[in-house]
């Protein structure tokens, strides 16, 4: 067994590892067309430890940065949470995770309404861990068979606490 006396360990070893992560937002609604994948947009950072996203260039994607020797990252955990508007009776809504621009069988939700009286608003959220590499993206992708859907912007000063956000976080 060897011994370590100076650094900080791996985390794989009990050690303690930086946190490398962002949150994303977006400051617009954005259409989700009938049938179609749509990949949402972020315009906004809350924060971004190591240029996991670019607010103006694919800012769809949260990029694996390549970090240095132990730092590399090899999994991260990844948060959705999203408003949907004019959710309506016997419409399918479904939110999947893109990994390299083709859909995961890490994470996809679905959801339908189900009540011909109910209309409105519904908060859709999840996380997932992904197996990933420097250079690998991930996007949100969104879904719907309903006509007229969008998804809400962020609002984060509301006192109901609704908005969108999309986070990375390294796990590994």
């Amino acid at each position: 067994a060897s011994s370590i006396t100076a650094g900080t360990l791996a985390a794989a070893r009990g050690g303690v590892q930086a946190f490398s992560g962002a949150r994303v937002t977006n400051s617009a609604t954005q259409a989700v067309g009938t049938s179609d994948d749509t990949i949402l947009d972020w315009d906004g950072e809350q924060f971004d430890t190591d240029v996991y996203h670019d607010n103006s260039t694919n800012n769809s994607r949260m990029t694996i940065p390549s970090l240095s020797g132990s730092a590399a990252i090899s999994y991260v955990l990844i948060t959705v949470n999203l408003s949907w508007t004019l959710f309506a009776d016997a419409e399918k809504y479904e939110l999947r995770i893109f990994q390299n621009g083709a859909s995961t069988n890490a994470y996809s939700r679905q959801i339908q309404g189900g009540n011909a009286s109910v209309t409105g608003t519904i908060v859709v959220g999840g996380s997932s861990v992904f197996s990933c590499t420097a250079g690998d993206y991930f996007e949100v992708c969104v879904s719907t068979n309903g006509a007229g859907t969008v998804i809400s912007a962020s609002d984060l000063g509301s006192a109901d606490g609704y908005f969108a956000s999309y986070n990375i976080m390294r796990i590994g």
